[in-house]
């Protein structure tokens, strides 16, 4: 069974047969959709005869373990045993997690606030607390801290003392900085990681913060409160964030669907009549169109508009079905060309020539994926070319 985008007079099919929407996917979005205020709740969850076992993992896959337990906790079609105790164990290994991120984010705004230095959360933990009113709903799995470009040294001098290290993002901060967005640090005692933020994408062009930007502020459940991104950018941070990485985690859309569902019908389609292009207003209606085939939410007129007169958004929508939906219950960099269909993405999300010559360049010295110490660093694109043939090369003997 395939569910697609809904079509109705004069709507553009916006979905290539191939990028419709497996049962299986469908049956893992239904029951976990947001309820947009004003339209039809979504379809019931599974009935019974569902793969149980491929729902559970592709769930795991999407990292929306808390969700599905939640809506199944109240349906007759119980899971049977001994899935019900799995799914019951990874929900509340969430919830432990997040917990446990929970006081480190306090940990750190305490610590960033004793030294003065300014600081937003990206996701994560607010974000819980925002959709949820309380932690566990959620699978977190990092915190995204955000600073500005001149504080970088000291928050990262401030981190370390807490022993978290650097992975990966060699060579001086300065430097790393100019080309990178953040750089990730670990902690081996806490098992945990944190992004340390100087800008919210490696594009400079895309979304930079406004200069008189005000912060919101969430509480936490200790009562302190952290600095969270005002609600309009945050909306547009979290789309262009899904659309840089294809949507290939149905947690991410999941998770801006429930902020723009108290909005209802026309204050979604306000707010999408208000975001400019430079701000990633394809990003959104790949969003918006994505929402619409999974969770069966209305599609604003404008949206429908502009797929159809812009190519761009339209292979957005494909490329992101064909990441979320294309391997199943495997990530996607365990299939072949996933992670390239995604970075092509970010040449679609603008088409401002000072936007992509940022992403172009970006790419061609781009070495992350090489390991630390692999001698093709040193060539940028060419040697990430070359590593790749020599694995593949390895890898088929």
């Amino acid at each position: 069974m395939k569910a697609t985008v809904p079509h109705g007079r004069n709507r553009p099919s916006l979905l290539a047969p191939e990028a419709s929407i497996p049962a299986s996917l469908a049956a893992l979005a239904r029951p976990i959709a947001p309820c947009l205020v004003g339209a039809e709740p979504a379809a019931p969850v599974p009935e019974h005869g569902a793969d149980w076992g491929a729902l559970v993992r592709l769930a795991e896959r999407h990292r929306v373990v808390p969700a599905l337990a939640a809506a199944l906790a109240g349906s007759a079609n119980a899971l049977p045993e001994p899935l019900a105790a799995r799914l019951s164990a990874l929900a509340q290994q969430a919830a432990f997690e997040e917990l446990a991120l929970a006081a480190t984010v306090r940990e750190i705004v305490a610590l960033m606030e004793q030294r003065g230095i300014g600081c937003i959360v990206l996701k994560g933990v607010p974000l819980s607390l925002m959709l949820h009113g309380r932690l566990g709903m959620r699978t977190s799995r990092d915190i995204d801290i955000l600073v500005a470009p001149r504080d970088a040294t000291a928050a990262l001098d401030m981190l370390e003392s807490m022993g978290f290290y650097r992975r990966g993002g060699e060579g001086a901060l300065p430097a790393l900085m100019r080309r990178r967005k953040d750089v990730e640090l670990l902690h081996d005692g806490r098992r945990q990681i944190v992004e340390l933020h100087w800008r919210l994408f490696d594009n400079a062009c895309l979304l930079p913060l406004p200069a008189n930007m005000a912060p919101g502020r969430v509480a936490l459940p200790s009562g302190a409160q952290c600095a969270v991104l005002p609600e309009r950018l945050n909306l547009l941070y979290l789309a262009n964030h899904g659309a840089q990485h294809g949507w290939s985690r149905l947690k991410w859309l999941v998770d801006l669907a429930a902020l723009l569902a108290p909005m209802g019908q026309d204050g979604i389609a306000a707010l999408y009549d208000g975001i400019g292009w430079a701000e990633g207003r394809r990003s959104m209606a790949q969003a918006l169109l994505l929402c619409g085939a999974l969770f069966g939410w209305p599609v604003p007129d404008a949206v429908l508009r502009d797929a159809g007169r812009d190519w761009r958004i339209r292979a957005l929508v494909r490329i992101a079905l064909r990441v979320l939906a294309g391997g199943g219950e495997r990530e996607i960099e365990d299939i072949a060309f996933a992670t390239t269909r995604k970075n092509i993405s970010h040449y679609l999300i603008s088409s401002a020539p000072r936007y992509l010559w940022n992403e172009l360049i970006f790419d061609l010295n781009d070495v992350s994926g090489l390991p630390k110490g692999s001698r093709w660093r040193k060539w940028g694109a060419a040697g990430r070319l070359a590593g790749w043939i020599a694995c593949a090369g390895r890898a088929h003997g």
